[in-house]
């Protein structure tokens, strides 16, 4: 599955009723045609470094079993990443780990306005609008994948559960994930998260009070449509089960109301 519309922001569904709202900052790796690729390789264009590869097919099955609204980015992180406040020296990187991104390099005051008004700030007005309009709303949850092998270091983890400040939706689902045996879940891996590489969660969930989880997948798990599909189901059930044990959606939703 792909995003190829050139929309900076999509919204995938309306149930507006639901607890949970799914958001998905790297769904794509489409660059508007002005940009030229950015002067980027083929090998970049195609690689992590670009956009999460199978994230935007486990947030679709993942939100279509929660019965949640998904909202995508359809422009590749590498004009702009929306995970990161515009303002941030790595929003527009002129290196991704390997990958050289000449087009971010030098780039004028006049581009970076551009690239703010017309890719970052429609992707996160659209979720301040939908998520004003979700009376029930309760947590925030993001997909992400990641490269197993970073700067030709293997990451000794396959699903990272990762939180910023508010770790009452992880702890729960880390709990329950810890009975895949085989599957290396690790809390706040394969990063440390802080308020920089957070930004969706602090402006969105943090600033409301709301539950949020980031969960990360190694993105060699879901490759195929089958593989995300799965991948979506696991973690729906997982989601679905930890809110159920703690009661923690009720508890923000009383005091949202």
């Amino acid at each position: 599955m792909t995003v190829e519309s050139g929309q900076p922001e999509l919204l995938l569904g309306d149930r507006l009723e639901s607890p949970f709202l799914v958001v998905c900052e790297h769904a794509s790796a489409h660059i508007p045609l002005r940009f030229n690729n950015l002067g980027a390789s083929r090998q970049a264009l195609s690689s992590h470094a670009a956009y999460d590869i199978g994230a935007l097919g486990v947030a679709c099955e993942f939100s279509r079993l929660l019965d949640a609204p998904l909202i995508v980015s359809g422009i590749s992180r590498l004009v702009i990443d929306c995970n990161r406040d515009p303002g941030d020296a790595q929003a527009m990187l002129g290196k991704s780990e390997i990958f050289h991104v000449p087009g971010n390099r030098n780039i004028t005051a006049e581009d970076r306005r551009d690239r703010i008004e017309n890719v970052y700030r429609p992707f996160h007005d659209l979720i301040e609008n939908v998520a004003d309009r979700m009376v029930n709303l309760a947590a925030l949850l993001t997909i992400h994948t990641f490269t197993p092998v970073y700067f030709g270091k293997q990451r000794h983890v396959d699903i990272g559960l990762l939180f910023n400040r508010d770790r009452r939706l992880a702890d729960q689902f880390y709990r329950l994930a810890n009975r895949m045996s085989a599957t290396r879940v690790i809390l706040n891996q394969p990063y440390i998260t802080d308020d920089r590489n957070s930004h969706t969660v602090r402006r969105h969930a943090l600033s409301r009070d709301i539950m949020h989880l980031i969960v990360e997948i190694r993105n060699d798990w879901v490759q195929t449509p089958t593989e995300q599909q799965k991948w979506g189901r696991i973690l729906a059930g997982l989601v679905q089960e930890a809110c159920d044990e703690s009661s923690v959606v009720d508890q923000c939703q009383a005091l949202a109301q």
